[in-house]
Order: C-alpha cells, then sequence, then structure tokens
C-alpha cells in the first residue's frame, strides 16, 4: 500500500493562501477608507487565525507498507522550519497504533509504538488534521488491522 496526502495538502495550501491575501487586502483597503479600528480587528483575527492553524499543525504524510516495512514520511506544511521526518519500522517489531482527538475533535493525531529491547517505544504524534475524516478513519483502521495482522 502506497498513501500520500499531496491531493489534500494542495488543496489547503492554496485555500489557506486565497483567504489570507484577500483578508490582506481587506484590511488594505480598510486603512485606506481610514477605517483604522476594523482594521485592527481585522488583523487581530488574522494573528488569531494563524495561531490556531499553528495548533492544529497540518502535516503532509505518505505511509507505504512493504512486504517487511512500515513507512511513514511528514512534514509539516505551514511550518517556518520545515523539518521532514521518516519513520522506518520492520513490520514484525510493530506493537500498537494508538490515536487521539484534540481541539473539539478538529484535531486528529495517532503514533506508533514498536517492540524494543527494553519493552515498547512510542514514536512522535503525527498529525492527521490535513486529511478528511473519512480518510483518517480508513487509515487508522488500516493500520489497526496491520498490527493485529503482526501480532
Amino acid at each position: 500500500m502506497d498513501f500520500n496526502s499531496i491531493k489534500w495538502t494542495k488543496r489547503l495550501r492554496i485555500l489557506f493562501l486565497v483567504v489570507g491575501l484577500l483578508w490582506i487586502l481587506t484590511i488594505s483597503l480598510l486603512i485606506f477608507f481610514d477605517l483604522f479600528t476594523e482594521a485592527v480587528s481585522l488583523i487581530g483575527l488574522f494573528f488569531v487565525a494563524l495561531a490556531f492553524v499553528a495548533i492544529l499543525n497540518f502535516q503532509y504524510l505518505r505511509i507505504v507498507i512493504d512486504k517487511d516495512y512500515l513507512s511513514v514520511q511528514y512534514y509539516s506544511i505551514f511550518a517556518f522550519d520545515r523539518s521532514f521526518q521518516m519513520i522506518e519500522i520492520p513490520l514484525q517489531n510493530l506493537h500498537g497504533v494508538e490515536v487521539r482527538k484534540g481541539i473539539l475533535g478538529l484535531k486528529e493525531e495517532f503514533r506508533l509504538a514498536v517492540k524494543v529491547d527494553g519493552g515498547v517505544a512510542d514514536f512522535p504524534w503525527i498529525s492527521l488534521s490535513a486529511l478528511p475524516q473519512k480518510v483518517n478513519e480508513g487509515l487508522i483502521t488500516v493500520l489497526k488491522n496491520l498490527v493485529a495482522a503482526v501480532q
């Protein structure tokens, strides 16, 4: 299986670019027409929206399931210091998948657990916020079925 979220992340980036540009254009017009109170209000809302996007941590995600390995590549879409991460796990070491939801169900994340010599180790949380809910559910089901098949 080879899954990637490029289609959704491209749409999300374009949507945020268009909305951001329209927002900045509106603020510029308000300043031009000497409506400073309204402009300051929109600037404040703009920073609240930026904080909300940062909290949701939209990520590009690619998952490849081979015969013997599970490979997960991910990075933040809107981060200033975009760092590319990759996890490669032998399937026989896969121990579990944990899912958590936050911020009124808008932020969904998962993490993988692997068997190591000293017990079980957890990888960092990977955000699924950029994906539609139906795709999230299908992806989590596939990963949980993979864990069940391995154990």
